[in-house]
């Protein structure tokens, strides 16, 4: 079973839809896939903002239980594959954990995802569906890695 992270600054917004989307195309699909969020500079225990909650939920995903948490090793080590929202989280991803170069890379392939933190749900929602974009493709690429 594959284990995919994504990563954000905070973990309310961006990564945690990213989880959330990811987990509901992997259950439809019928992909055994394990999720999980972290952020750079997260405070532990967040909630997802409002906003990032109901865009999620267009596309499947039930955040209202997420609750944000900071990178850790732990984390990284047992990833198989990490996906960051923006070039520089994933600078500082590997900067701190140098090893997980072979497995790291931008959710979005050579773009950045931009935060919505602070917009209206019209923002969430084009975040969102960005996200689900970006991540129906890595679903694709899992799917065709051994």
């Amino acid at each position: 079973m594959k284990k995919l992270l994504f990563i954000c600054t905070g973990n309310t917004c961006r990564s945690a839809m990213a989880e959330g989307i990811c987990r509901a195309m992997a259950k439809e699909r019928g992909d055994e896939v394990l999720t999980a969020s972290c952020g750079l500079a997260a405070f532990a225990g967040d909630p997802a903002s409002e906003h990032a909650v109901q865009a999620a939920a267009e596309y499947g995903a039930d955040l209202r239980n997420h609750r944000s948490r900071p990178l850790n090793p732990y984390i990284v080590e047992e990833a198989d594959a990490i996906y960051c929202m923006t070039g520089g989280h994933l600078a500082r991803l590997l900067a701190l954990y140098p090893d997980a170069r072979d497995k790291a890379a931008l959710l979005l392939e050579g773009q950045d995802i931009p935060d919505p933190w602070g917009g209206d749900l019209e923002t969430y929602r084009a975040a969102a569906k960005v996200i689900a974009g970006a991540v129906e493709q890595r679903l694709k690429e899992t799917e065709e890695q051994p």
